[in-house]
């Protein structure tokens, strides 16, 4: 008979081979149970596409818009960009661009919120003014003046900041902080130069976002009269320009957007070195008439020149739109332009 420590020894050990044994089923089994959620697939977005082997959803419809996924987890790229800042009539600012924000996520299974925001608009005949001005003059639905953020889950892309203006009570109000800032106000007087909005700022609370985003709007130049011009609204890339004497601001110009999503049959963004470009900031407006007129441009990535009716930012880029001219009396055709819709694009290597 086998000595009674031999024979524990041979239970224990088959005791824990047995252990081992369910141990390695259990690893088996958890591996099989993280593959049963099986291949990922996605659906959502205004258009899908494949480009370079990458499946890409683009959302361009304004408002609120979800990707519903299925299957195992999957890393993503992202493309957000927020609506952009209207231009302001009457040698006033050009408007901000959104935010651009590109990067990498990992997304599982579930419904994820969209949301592409919408340009700042300005279609009143009201120049001066900061925001769209029926009458009475009331301030606009977004109490702080800019366009509406875009989002993908919690990344958010603010929008862009409205030019400086005249404010309700006809004082002067800078250019709005956003994505990216709006160029300041020059106004019909000899007034200080007013300063263009902070980029990187949350638009409804005009606090740090603590992501960059955009860049700051230029400087509007302080007069005389006949010499005052508003200051470019800022780019994703570059800030905006300050005005001369008779001179409106350039925009700032935006970005180009990663080469994932540079598919020349899906949307493209905004003309500038190689195409693609998005969140360009508006040029200022010019001045009122009696002396001579430089309007600032709008910055390449969908940005709205100034002009005698402001330009609007390019739809779907972000873009913020130019300021105008002064006269004598306001018109419809003194407006700044509006500011252009945003844009959410993912992408991904198909399972």
């Amino acid at each position: 008979m086998a000595p009674f420590k031999s024979s524990l020894a041979r239970s224990a050990t088959k005791l824990l081979g047995v252990f081992r044994d369910r141990d390695t089923s259990l690893r088996g089994f958890q591996g099989e149970a993280r593959g049963t959620l099986g291949p990922f697939s996605a659906t959502g977005g205004d258009t899908t596409r494949t480009y370079n082997g990458k499946t890409i959803h683009t959302y361009t419809t304004t408002g609120a818009a979800t990707l519903v996924v299925t299957g195992n987890p999957k890393e993503v790229e992202y493309l957000i960009v927020g609506g952009g800042g209207h231009g302001v009539g009457g040698s006033g600012g050009g408007g901000g661009a959104g935010g651009f924000r590109t990067g990498t996520t990992t997304i599982g299974q579930g419904t994820h919120n969209i949301q592409v925001g919408a340009g700042s608009p300005m279609t009143t005949s009201i120049q001066y003014k900061s925001v769209d001005s029926p009458d009475p003059y009331v301030e606009s639905p977004n109490p702080k003046n800019g366009g509406t953020p875009s989002f993908f889950g919690p990344i958010i892309s603010e929008g862009g900041g409205n030019g400086g203006g005249e404010s309700p009570s006809g004082g002067t109000i800078s250019g709005r902080d956003g994505g990216s800032g709006g160029g300041g106000w020059a106004g019909p007087s000899d007034s200080p130069a007013n300063a263009g909005g902070l980029g990187g700022y949350v638009v409804a609370t005009q606090t740090d976002s603590g992501n960059p985003q955009g860049n700051n709007g230029g400087e509007a130049n302080n007069g005389p009269d006949f010499d005052s011009s508003g200051g470019g609204g800022g780019g994703a890339g570059q800030v905006g320009q300050d005005a001369g004497p008779d001179t409106g601001g350039d925009g700032g110009y935006g970005l180009r957007a990663p080469a994932t999503f540079r598919d020349p049959g899906g949307w493209t963004g905004a003309p500038g070195p190689g195409g693609d470009w998005y969140a360009a900031g508006g040029g200022g407006g010019g001045v009122d008439g009696r002396g001579a007129t430089t309007y600032g441009t709008g910055g390449y990535g969908g940005g709205g020149s100034g002009g005698t009716t402001g330009g609007d930012g390019t739809n779907n880029t972000g873009g913020g739109g130019g300021g105008s001219r002064a006269g004598f009396a306001p018109t419809a055709s003194l407006r700044g332009g509006s500011g252009g819709p945003g844009v959410v694009l993912i992408a991904y290597t198909p399972d």
